[in-house]
């Protein structure tokens, strides 16, 4: 959970908006191409690290595109063992899953 540093700031509860788009310390890049793939989330929204990418509208053909996404802005080809379910359930766990194979120079 982020906090602002304000107590009297409500928590972050994975819907608020006003969170940068590298909450979860991934580039824009990545944060571009999950937006881009959630059909239940509006224009402008940023992800919380721990956004419910399924209740987003996230489905199995829109992990696919992701994936394609993501391995076309970064040149690399994910493992299958990597593009399990469980990988996908939020941003944080999906970038967990996927950064140990970007370069390292972005």
């Amino acid at each position: 959970m982020q906090t602002t540093g304000d107590p009297a700031a409500p928590a972050d509860t994975g819907d608020d908006q006003g969170s940068g788009p590298d909450a979860g310390g991934w580039p824009p890049e990545f944060a571009d191409a999950v937006v881009s793939m959630l059909p239940e989330t509006p224009g402008g929204h940023h992800l919380s690290p721990d956004s419910d990418l399924a209740a987003l509208g996230l489905d199995s053909l829109g992990r696919t595109g992701l994936v394609l996404l993501l391995q076309d802005e970064w040149d690399v080809e994910f493992p299958d063992e990597v593009l399990v379910g469980k990988n996908f359930e939020t941003p944080a766990t999906l970038w967990a899953a996927v950064s140990p194979f970007l370069p390292s120079d972005r």
